[in-house]
């Protein structure tokens, strides 16, 4: 699941609920989840604002994903050929707080991430077979070994497709489902509220309120407040303007706005009230106004980064980033991370695998999560100053880290030559750790 969310690879069983256990063959989680290696080990081929020391590390199993929110750290890794397991692990030292069951694998890569709801945070599930989705849902701040899902909720999918499943978190919607229109998923008590609202199309789940695109413009439908896009205009923007939800991350959402004046302002609204954070005048030739682009804002509000540019959310300023174009998957401390993306190559197909991820119209990510995805093209990763729009390390190769814990580590997973397993590092940032 950025940020909040992981997926796996998947195999070809069907879930089993037996009195509220799930049978994946065996009904114990593998014992092999305790840190592995000793604290403070070296780690090569970091960025330049950590240091260059772990301050633990754990072996995982090839393929594994990983995510962090308030809770800890969000793993999604295979347990045998026929299962995976779920678990969160404590930031200070990379033990697991608890471990899941095994979850039998599924034609589809299972994902898990991060979400919230009626003020608690949860970890969700998605197994999908064909058309076939199961929402597991288990308790976040769960502790010990073999947790159960407290939750569980089949979906069918429409014309022999599995439904879309989004989540993020703030919560979790989910769309083209057989019996027509779109349900907001409640993981605390396992009802699917359905949404149906004509010409309104939603985009995100946010516990009861749901952000819908509608002719015109956009808005968030509540219970109590909501608001419309055409009552929350950027400053300068002409009264007959249109506007055109771009792309949605976080707690925020980018808008395309045009009128008759000709002239096209990109703003960024907070979801929850629509107010305008920040502008940017486009040229009518510019991309960023036709066409959706990477959008990814930081965890803790501060920085969004919207294509090639970047904006600091306190006082609305834009920068302009060096090169490009990026995808960014961390912000952390005004520095970005991710990868400059080369062509694609042929898509191979590979099967599905286990990730960890999270969604935020397109985005990097909303819940907190990552992911594996089926084909991977080349890409360069880089490191950006947000604050100056300059790369910072321009050395090859470098590494990014899939995540960042709330004590302040880049979390890395690594594989070494010649291995079946993956490691997963948690180094401190300099600025954290002189």
């Amino acid at each position: 699941m950025r940020r909040n969310t992981a997926h796996l690879v998947a195999g070809g069983a069907v879930v089993v609920v037996l009195s509220g256990l799930l049978v994946a063959g065996c009904t114990t989680a593998p014992a092999d989840d305790q840190p592995t290696s000793s604290p403070h080990v070296a780690v090569s081929g970091l960025p330049s604002t950590f240091v260059t020391a772990a301050d633990w590390s754990v072996a995982v199993r090839s393929g594994s994903a990983v995510a962090a929110a308030d809770p800890g750290i969000l793993v999604l890794r295979s347990a045998g050929s026929q299962a995976y397991v779920v678990s969160v692990l404590n930031p200070a030292n990379g033990v697991p707080r608890w471990v899941s069951v095994p979850i039998p694998v599924t034609t589809i890569a299972p994902q898990a991430g991060f979400t919230s709801d009626d003020g608690h945070p949860w970890v969700v599930v998605e197994s999908t077979t064909d058309a076939t989705t199961m929402l597991w849902v288990f308790d976040a701040y769960a502790t010990g070994r073999d947790v159960q899902p407290v939750q569980g909720h089949k979906f069918e999918g429409a014309n022999g497709k599995p439904p879309v499943v989004t989540v993020t978190d703030r919560g979790v919607l989910v769309t083209a489902v057989k019996e027509g229109g779109s349900l907001v998923y409640r993981p605390a008590s396992g009802v699917a509220q359905v949404f149906a609202t004509p010409g309104q199309v939603p985009i995100r789940s946010y516990g009861t309120n749901v952000l819908v695109t509608l002719a015109g413009g956009f808005g968030l439908i509540a219970e109590k407040i909501g608001w419309l896009s055409k009552d929350r205009r950027p400053p300068g923007v002409a009264a007959n303007a249109t506007a055109t939800a771009m792309a949605v991350d976080g707690a925020f959402v980018v808008a395309v706005w045009t009128g008759n004046d000709k002239r096209t302002t990109l703003a960024l609204h907070e979801l929850l009230t629509g107010t305008v954070r920040a502008t940017s005048q486009l040229a009518a030739t510019d991309r960023a106004g036709r066409e959706p682009q990477p959008f990814l804002v930081a965890r803790d509000g501060a920085w969004a980064v919207y294509g090639s540019r970047a904006f600091n959310l306190s006082n609305g300023a834009e920068t302009v980033l060096q090169g490009g174009p990026y995808a960014f998957t961390q912000i952390q401390d005004a520095v970005a991370y991710g990868v400059e993306p080369a062509a694609a190559a042929p898509s191979t197909a590979p099967s599905p695998s286990p990730s960890a991820s999270a969604s935020r119209v397109p985005s990097a990510a909303s819940s907190p999560s990552v992911s594996t995805p089926a084909t991977k093209p080349a890409t360069k990763p880089v490191v950006l100053d947000l604050l100056t729009g300059a790369v910072l390390d321009t050395r090859t190769p470098v590494t990014v880290p899939g995540d960042f814990d709330g004590l302040g580590h880049g979390l890395f997973v690594m594989h070494a030559p010649g291995s079946g397993d993956d490691t997963l590092y948690a180094v401190p940032l300099k600025r954290w750790r002189p």
